[in-house]
């Protein structure tokens, strides 16, 4: 039979580790973004308000009245 140069040589040994690496980048590149769009709303910086606006409530920096007209103008 003739040998087409699919013997044991380098790519036999470095084949296989080129593979799992390129694997290992696209896993990561899907898990990166799963982890990116994970719990945003359409419009971020919107989110990162109220997360703002809660916690000034929560250390009493501002009343519950204040807090609820705060909120709609950010909803709306």
């Amino acid at each position: 039979m003739m040998n087409w140069g699919y013997g044991y040589g380098p790519g036999m040994m470095f084949g296989p580790v080129l593979w799992l690496i390129v694997l290992g980048l696209i896993v990561a590149g899907i898990v990166w973004f799963v982890r990116r769009m994970d719990g945003q709303a359409p419009n971020g910086k919107a989110s990162g308000a109220l997360a703002e606006l809660d916690m000034r409530l929560a250390r009493g920096e501002i009343d519950a009245e204040d807090y609820a007209a705060r909120k709609k103008l950010l909803t709306s």
